[in-house]
């Protein structure tokens, strides 16, 4: 008889990182070769369900979700930042309230891969603390989460698995498409502080001058989230020449073959950097959050530059060094990145373990 897996994330809001979350999880449990039923919440189904390749269901409102929820076995949350209330309260109620909802349709839980944090709120501490407690199958994607469970009082210890996407190195094929160029290409992949009024172009706008004249470089502007991002890219092109923003919309295995093309990824969305990574390329992160400082401190790369007073020279020069191969840091980065992989895939086979595992005996 088939096992039903509902699976709940941020999926069908045209964040890349996300999508690609979901292409590997997707991608993994379809090697299981067990005889499963997928279903996805997304806030649009059916570009899940072309996408993907798998049935989707809306979101929201909570009755669409009863509906999906019917005869379910497995309901999987994960994995992204989805507990955390930097970008409002409301996440935290919602995605583990569903897990509630799933419970008590007589479904077994897992968090798989999730960031935690920043909680501010004491009563989302507390909401969050009950219910993780009461997960079959609890997993964290970085110690940064981990630890803040602790902080937070959940007793049960979570599994630590790094980010699904680090399953992808091995399926990109190699290309150099529309990216070929004989000067350095330098991938910049942007985005604007959470909660900021405005674009604040000035610093990007100088960093992509001084990576075009000081290293002759090609720029190619990289929007993870064709909402928020492109709008940004879109601003700082026009004020340069020369510049490129990727507008369109390509698959998973398609952005890490072009990835694997490029000299540089200059990264502040946390999936930028870790597609860069499994693509082959080399790495500088500037960080926004602190599941990005923690990314590039498993990466064994500095984790200095912020987002919100980074030094467009001091970046240039940075990037400078990677391009003249005078950086050791990105030396270790793909046994890094093997090893984070590994311990993904050990994770994978915790969760189908899970999957497998028979409730009633």
């Amino acid at each position: 008889m088939k096992k039903k897996i509902v699976i709940s994330g941020y999926y069908g809001f045209n964040n890349l990182g996300d999508e690609a979350i979901l292409h590997a999880l997707l991608q993994e449990i379809r090697n299981w070769e067990e005889d499963l039923e997928i279903l996805v919440l997304s806030g649009d189904p059916d570009f899940t369900s072309r996408t993907h390749g798998v049935a989707g269901a809306q979101r929201w409102p909570l009755s669409r979700v009863k509906e999906a929820l019917e005869n379910c076995d497995i309901f999987l949350t994960g994995g992204g930042s989805l507990l955390q209330d930097k970008t409002g309260f409301k996440s935290i109620p919602y995605y583990l309230g569903l897990t509630d909802l799933a419970r008590r349709k007589g479904a077994r839980n897992a968090l798989i891969c999730c960031g935690i944090g920043p909680i501010s709120r004491p009563y989302l501490k507390w909401f969050a603390r009950w219910q993780l407690e009461k997960m079959d199958f609890l997993s964290v994607r970085d110690s940064f989460s981990r630890e803040l469970l602790q902080t937070i009082g959940v007793q049960q210890e979570p599994h630590l698995i790094p980010d699904p996407v680090f399953l992808l190195h091995n399926t990109n094929t190699g290309g150099e498409g529309e990216l070929s160029s004989p000067r350095p290409r330098i991938i910049i992949a942007p985005r604007s502080l959470p909660g900021a009024v405005g674009l604040n172009l000035d610093p990007w706008i100088d960093l992509c001058t001084r990576l075009q004249q000081d290293l002759e470089g090609e720029v190619v502007l990289w929007p993870l989230h064709s909402g928020e991002d492109r709008e940004l890219c879109r601003a700082i092109s026009s004020h340069l020449q020369g510049i490129t923003v990727m507008e369109n919309s390509y698959s998973i295995p398609r952005y890490l073959e072009m990835l694997q093309a490029a000299d540089l990824i200059i990264g502040v969305r946390l999936h930028a950097l870790i597609m860069g990574a499994v693509s082959g390329a080399s790495l500088l992160g500037i960080s926004y959050d602190p599941k990005v400082k923690s990314l590039l401190e498993d990466l064994g790369l500095s984790s200095d530059l912020e987002l919100d007073n980074f030094s467009p020279e001091e970046v240039a020069v940075r990037a400078g060094k990677i391009l003249r191969g005078d950086c050791e840091e990105q030396e270790q980065l793909p046994s890094r990145v093997a090893s984070l992989g590994k311990k993904s895939r050990q994770g994978m086979q915790l969760l189908r373990d899970f999957v497998r595992r028979d409730p009633h005996g």
